[in-house]
């Protein structure tokens, strides 16, 4: 047998694509099937880059900011959304062409937390706007920004730390989030179901899917309370599991 049929085929473009197994329900269920159905047919193209997804990312979050004050709510859910799907192109090109930079992840990072803080901020002061005997609703909104801020601060002060005190090794585990599954018709169902509960957690990514619903139905108190509950429990869960990580890397042998 040839060298050439002896060694594997290479992965196809969709699998190269398929680079982040999400764990998040709005991710996995919409997100990622979007940014990756989007980014097959320009992944090649050299003037798109993973930073001008980015920038296009932030035009459609802008636009669904000007739409929540123009009243023009279902098309802030679609905008909105639509920021996320290509909030998830920008990672995936970047890992398909592997070109990622520093500067890039910076830029997506600052600007993730830049709109979502001016998104509930909006939102805050229209919900209020709405009930106007529920002025507490834009503290609601605030409480929701800073909880999000604190949890983001102190994962990567986190991971700077871990990165000073363990170079480039590898996070346990974190490799499988970049492998490429290969799964049977029962297991996609397995999937599916398994996707569904995790609509519990209220991750970051799946706040545009509790966004959306509230803009839909018109009811932004809801969210609002629902959302800054569920962010600030899971802020003081999040606090504790980072403080143990840091434990962990102070008791590294020298």
């Amino acid at each position: 047998m040839s060298d050439a049929r002896s060694q594997a085929d290479p992965p196809s473009k969709f699998a190269r694509l398929r680079n982040l197994q999400s764990h998040d329900f709005w991710a996995r269920l919409f997100a990622r099937p979007l940014a990756i159905l989007l980014t097959y047919p320009v992944a090649d193209v050299a003037w798109v880059t993973p930073n001008l997804l980015t920038s296009v990312s932030n035009l459609f979050m802008a636009g669904g900011i000007a739409c929540l004050w123009l009243d023009q709510w279902i098309w802030a859910a679609v905008l909105l959304n639509l920021h996320l799907v290509f909030d998830n192109m920008d990672g995936t090109l970047a890992r398909y062409r592997k070109c990622g930079t520093r500067f890039g992840f910076y830029y997506d990072k600052v600007s993730d937390y830049l709109g979502i803080s001016a998104m509930f901020l909006s939102l805050g002061w229209l919900a209020f706007r709405q009930d106007p005997g529920s002025p507490h609703l834009v503290v609601v909104a605030a409480v929701l920004v800073i909880a999000e801020t604190i949890g983001g601060y102190s994962k990567w002060v986190c991971e700077c730390q871990r990165l000073q005190a363990h170079g480039n090794a590898p996070v346990p585990g974190a490799a499988d989030k970049h492998k490429v599954p290969q799964r049977s018709a029962g297991q996609w169902v397995i999937w599916f179901f398994d996707s569904l509960w995790r609509i519990f957690l209220f991750e970051e990514v799946d706040y545009f899917f509790w966004v959306g619903i509230a803009l839909v139905v018109g009811r932004l108190d809801w969210m609002l309370y629902l959302l800054a509950g569920t962010r600030v429990a899971g802020l003081l869960g999040t606090l504790v599991f980072r403080g143990v990580q840091m434990r962990k890397l102070d008791r590294k042998p020298v």
